[in-house]
């Protein structure tokens, strides 16, 4: 038998023995083909589904699952791609043949993203395979479906609205979100945190002309988008890449960016700078990183910036000494571009403004920079 686009797991790896196919749930372990995985429905056999050490149905019910991702206390959620499918309205959609382009995108079913559920049904529905799997049976008493965090148009009755790739209300038809990963950060604005980071794959596709319609709208997409995995909300990151197939949190509170041209050019590797103080400064070029300072005037050249170094005299901390410093400075000119060392917002000119900073730095070492890590 068929079982219905799954999640399928291991429980526990450390419980498969080392030889070859040991995780095989089938029945037949010694002839793997298209058949058997028709006819065998041991990975969803209730006397299966606990084994520790088998590869196993997890849930099912989706389409094309894509990308994988593990948020930071545990939980999997995927990527889905859908199909090219009008709503129904009610849960449902119609699909196009052979995976045809579709006439109208407005009225297109979005590609989703989930919390995986065990036992849980996504609610792709191929009456091929759907009858055979109990876990996508809704008379069941333990069926459990599960929507897409994300808009997907399922439920959607009208009016239709034609998804803007810019400004999202969802993953968007045809996206083919191909890679997700969590990443939670200082490091990041404080709207992105916590969110999970999906690429959407489809450079661009183009509706299918229809009798009576004379434009065909393109969607553009090529980009990488946040998800707010409790709300659903979607933003654009970042764009204008060719085919991105992967993104990975780099352990370093940074986002990797996998990129296929096609062509002559190679796979390429992107990373996307992060700004913690927001001031247009990427963190890893910033002298100060967690204060704003765009114009990184740095008096005395020692790769902090002034505006987050009180350490006047250079011993790595700031303390009373440096004060009897910056006292002897108030009131003197500070001249651009290399400015007075005190003048700690780099106005030209050392007065109150610069005590209440330098207030804010005593007991703390100068920085952190980017420059010195």
């Amino acid at each position: 038998m068929a079982y219905g686009g799954t999640i399928s797991w291991i429980r526990n790896l450390n419980a498969v023995p080392d030889v070859e196919a040991a995780a095989n749930a089938y029945a037949d372990s010694s002839t793997i083909t298209q058949n058997l995985v028709q006819v065998d429905d041991s990975p969803i056999d209730p006397a299966i589904l606990g084994a520790v050490d088998k590869l196993v149905v997890h849930s099912a019910g989706t389409r094309n699952p894509f990308g994988l991702c593990l948020s930071p206390t545990g939980s999997l959620w995927f990527t889905n791609n859908y199909n090219r499918a009008d709503t129904s309205g009610d849960g449902t959609a119609g699909y196009y043949q052979l995976d045809a382009t579709q006439p109208d995108f407005a009225r297109s079913v979005q590609d989703q993203i989930f919390l995986a559920v065990e036992n849980g049904d996504y609610g792709f529905a191929n009456d091929n395979w759907r009858p055979l799997n109990p876990m996508l049976d809704p008379t069941s008493g333990t069926y459990q479906r599960v929507l897409s965090k994300t808009f997907d148009n399922l439920f959607n009755s009208g009016p239709y609205q034609l998804h803007d790739p810019a400004n999202p209300d969802g993953l968007g038809p045809n996206s083919a979100p191909a890679g997700c990963g969590f990443l939670d950060t200082p490091a990041l604005p404080a709207d992105l945190r916590g969110r999970i980071f999906v690429t959407r794959w489809t450079h661009s596709v183009t509706e299918a002309t229809a009798a009576g319609d004379p434009i065909q709208q393109t969607l553009t997409y090529a980009d990488l988008v946040a998800v707010d995995p409790n709300t659903g909300g979607v933003v654009r990151v970042a764009q204008d890449f060719e085919h991105p197939v992967a993104v990975l949190a780099d352990g370093t509170q940074g986002l990797l960016v996998a990129d296929y041209p096609r062509g002559a050019i190679g796979g390429r590797l992107f990373a996307i700078a992060l700004d913690t103080d927001v001031d247009a400064i990427a963190d890893s070029a910033d002298n100060c990183q967690t204060v704003a300072n765009p114009t990184q005037c740095d008096s005395d050249g020692d790769s902090f910036g002034n505006h987050c170094d009180g350490d006047l005299n250079n011993n790595n901390a700031v303390n009373a000494l440096d004060y009897i410093l910056f006292r002897a400075q108030l009131q003197q000119p500070s001249v651009a571009p290399t400015y007075n060392q005190a003048d700690f917002n780099c106005n030209s000119i050392v007065n109150a403004l610069d005590y209440i900073l330098f207030r804010q730095l005593i007991g703390s070492p100068p920085g952190p920079s980017g420059l010195l890590t």
